[in-house]
């Protein structure tokens, strides 16, 4: 699985991670988002460009106030390190989609990631 699987779930339009906007994300929405590098990475079974999957009940707050602001818990500060310390910003992407049932499309991502390249996405694995 890489980015261009992820259309027919309803993903459109990457953003530059460090040229978002908050006008660029919805307002009070949830749904699913994903991290892509922007060029893929060799996995243990083919490539992909995936870097995370994750969901939020409001993606505005967990995009700005979490990755970019690094507010919130181990994997939030891991992931805004990943983007500012180790430069991750300028070379990484993120898109969404909008549903309702945003931790179900979030499982099922994650387990069709699983099941192509036998490992979770990089940035979902615990280090």
């Amino acid at each position: 699985m890489d980015s261009k699987g992820l259309d027919e779930h309803g993903f459109k339009g990457w953003h530059p991670l460090n040229k978002i906007t908050v006008s660029d994300v919805p307002y009070k929405q949830g749904g699913v988002y994903a991290i892509r590098l922007k060029t893929a990475l060799e996995r243990k079974i083919g490539k992909s460009d995936i870097l995370y999957v994750g969901s939020s009940d409001n993606l505005k707050r967990r995009i700005f106030g979490n990755y970019l602001g690094g507010v919130g818990g181990k994997t939030t500060q891991r992931i805004h390190k990943l983007l500012f310390e180790e430069g991750y910003s300028k070379r990484t992407e993120i898109s969404w989609a909008i549903t309702e049932n945003f931790r179900e499309l979030e499982k099922d991502l994650r387990i069709g990631y699983l099941r192509e390249h036998k490992e979770l996405p990089p940035w979902n694995k615990q280090l």
